[in-house]
């Protein structure tokens, strides 16, 4: 993608190289999962990994040189591949066969009453009226969330459509 190679390098987790210069490549950036990682694809600004016994880890690549979590999910098998094509991300995983993530609007928050998304869970209710539902799309959350004696509905969802390939 663009100047930049992006390897699955097994303990290491995910490495950005860049690679303007074939003749001399360079380390741009990397980010260590929690498992092994054993592929990777890149679809706009998210790295889509195979993590073996970790699952599909998805890191945030808008800054190269340092790339952030940006969610997670542990299948039940073990990962050890990866392809994206439009909103659908299909891991190889094993015995478990071919599992598919919807990977649309991924791990956005919106509050449903105003019809306006977020980043954060916390900037959604810190924006937020009483009685206002905020809806959190499946992923994993890195946040310590305050919400301050409002009333809110707070409601999440899952997205996961597996099927086995023989």
């Amino acid at each position: 993608m663009g100047n930049y190679a992006y390897v699955a390098d097994g303990s290491n987790g995910l490495v950005i190289v860049d690679v303007t210069n074939p003749e001399a490549p360079t380390l741009k950036g990397s980010y260590d999962t929690a498992g092994t990682s054993w592929g990777v694809a890149v679809a706009g600004n998210y790295a889509y990994v195979a993590d073996w016994d970790n699952g599909l880890v998805v890191i945030d690549i808008s800054d190269p040189e340092a790339p952030t979590l940006k969610g997670s999910y542990d299948t039940a098998g073990n990962s050890h591949g990866v392809a994206v094509a439009g909103n659908y991300a299909y891991v190889a995983d094993g015995s478990d066969g071919l599992v598919i993530f919807n990977i649309e609007g991924l791990s956005q928050v919106h509050n449903i009453n105003k019809g306006i998304n977020y980043t954060t869970i916390q900037d959604s209710i810190d924006d937020a009226n009483q009685g206002d539902e905020i809806h959190v799309d499946s992923g994993t959350y890195y946040e310590n969330v305050n919400v301050d004696s409002k009333n809110l509905i707070l409601t999440c969802s899952f997205f996961l459509v597996q099927s086995s390939i023989f």
